[in-house]
């Protein structure tokens, strides 16, 4: 048979799994192409003399990229040029039998039934893609390790589910951007998954950023109380444990660099998996070094909300004008799900209102410092620490406290002005009443002097004044009854900001 050059870049070049194929390491340039024997002048009468290339040590794929094109594969459909007999065509794939009978009996060329594997340098083709990945070899590696469910250590796979639907990444990098170099790339948003999930689906990315940015921090600061141990120690297993925190750093990485919003069920099984491997390595060195826990989001979250909510432990939110800690409710006081939240109308629609979670929260301790945690505007400007003043209410510094008003019968009331007459003489209620109605009246005339304002030209030292000022006036409409806290405080504080105003409008 005929052997060309052609006839040895289908051997050398061919990829197989097969363990007894020794060709491929032709695959190494310098098989072939070494420069460090030939002579000057041999190096010379090339169209580039690489004297330099070979005294710096530099590889030839630095240089040269796609050398190698075409696959050497045989289609079945080759076999019908010659064989149309099924016991014939059944032995395709017993390459053994294939060779022997086509090259041994019948010296046939090797193209008669591979496609050729060319190799030479390639010129650039200025309409094709540019070819990245030759020099960014790991570029978008760990979002795909993300997305794919693969390559953490001491971790099962755990695919994305959007991945497992043949979603790729077009799916979602929807918004076209041109950066500062005028390179065109494609990103995602939040609103990439409204596209196709609906109004709101948004919401539940954010939550997914929040909440692996807080996991983040947290197994960060293990990792380096733990790597301190291990730098440290002197134990004879300390390469050992070395080796597995270089592994449980992988995982962290992975997480870090490859954003959880693309598999945010094996970013949490990464996290949890690099904090056990974290304890294994203290265990190697035999550290005593107490870590604090970090458990997987599937222990404080049921199965059917975990798919999607994994994290929400370390989210909070805003409700009925207060901070609503998931964590404190789910992790440390174990409530599930579903005594917030129902499927049974809406998904996840909350099914609580301001008075449930006082059914719950008011039944529990009734002092000033377990009002203080959920009523943080009221208790600063009773104690005269709003805004950083010093301006306590009289009541306060007479030593009445929030359950002198606020608890009647042992139960936790909203008392109306004949609270006063508790204490006070008769016709004290009405202070209430005129109280209420010169706040009001404040907060009219202000609010009709910010926009009078808008119209003028400021500074900046007054821009910032009239922002705070609608900010004031905004969280007193929110509590209506915030005068009652503090009347002297609140009435001096508009008094000041009236006068402010008033400067600016002249």
């Amino acid at each position: 048979m005929e052997v060309t050059e052609a006839t040895c870049f289908n051997c050398h070049f061919k990829k197989s799994d097969d363990p007894e194929h020794k060709y491929d390491k032709l695959i190494d340039c310098n098989t072939c192409h070494s420069w460090k024997n030939k002579t000057k002048e041999e190096m010379a009468s090339f169209r580039y003399d690489h004297t330099l290339v070979a005294k710096n040590d530099i590889s030839c794929t630095s240089c040269h990229t796609n050398t190698i094109s075409g696959n050497g594969e045989v289609g079945k459909e080759r076999c019908f040029q010659c064989h149309f007999e099924n016991e014939k065509l059944e032995k395709y794939n017993d390459t053994e039998f294939m060779h022997n009978t086509h090259i041994k009996k019948h010296s046939m060329k090797c193209f008669v039934c591979h496609s050729p594997i060319q190799h030479k340098v390639q010129k650039i083709d200025p309409n094709s893609p540019s070819d990245c990945i030759s020099c960014h070899s790991n570029s978008h590696s760990s979002q795909v390790n993300l997305y794919t469910g693969e390559g953490g250590f001491e971790v099962e796979k755990t695919p994305s589910v959007m991945y497992m639907n043949g979603i790729n990444c077009k799916g979602c990098h929807v918004f076209h951007e041109t950066d500062k170099n005028d390179v065109q790339t494609t990103k995602a948003g939040p609103s990439s998954c409204e596209k196709c999930h609906g109004t709101g689906y948004d919401n539940l990315l954010k939550q997914w950023k929040t909440a692996s940015e807080q996991r983040l921090l947290t197994i960060n600061s293990i990792y380096k109380v733990v790597s301190n141990q291990v730098k440290n120690s002197k134990s004879s297993n300390k390469s050992e444990a070395e080796k597995t925190l270089d592994e449980a750093y992988h995982n962290i990485r992975i997480v870090e660099t490859g954003k959880s919003v693309h598999n945010i069920l094996f970013a949490d099984k990464l996290l949890t998996s690099s904090y056990s491997l974290m304890k294994k390595s203290l265990t190697l060195v035999g550290s005593s070094a107490g870590l604090p826990d970090f458990k997987s989001s599937s222990e404080f979250i049921p199965n059917e909300c975990y798919n999607c909510h994994s994290g929400i432990q370390e989210v909070s939110v805003k409700k009925f004008g207060m901070d609503f800690s998931h964590n404190l409710h789910i992790v440390k006081n174990k409530l599930s799900c579903e005594k917030c939240h129902s499927n049974s109308e809406k998904h996840g629609e909350l099914i609580l209102n301001k008075q449930s979670c006082n059914n719950c929260h008011h039944s529990q301790s009734k002092n000033d410092e377990s009002c203080s945690n959920c009523h943080k505007f009221q208790s600063e400007v009773y104690n005269g620490s709003y805004l950083n003043k010093n301006q306590p209410d009289f009541m306060k510094q007479g030593g009445s406290t929030c359950i002198d008003c606020h608890i009647s019968s042992d139960k936790v009331v909203k008392p109306d002005n004949k609270i006063c007459l508790k204490c006070h003489e008769a016709g004290y209620d009405e202070s209430m009443t005129d109280w209420k109605k010169e706040i009001n009246g404040m907060k009219s005339e202000i609010s009709e002097m910010l926009n009078t304002v808008q119209g003028k030209e400021l500074s900046n030292e007054q821009r910032s004044e009239v922002n705070e000022i609608k900010k004031i006036i905004n969280q007193f409409n929110a509590y209506p009854s915030i005068y009652v806290h503090n009347y002297d405080l609140i009435s001096t504080l508009l008094s000041e900001k009236k006068k402010k105003l008033k400067e600016m409008i002249k």
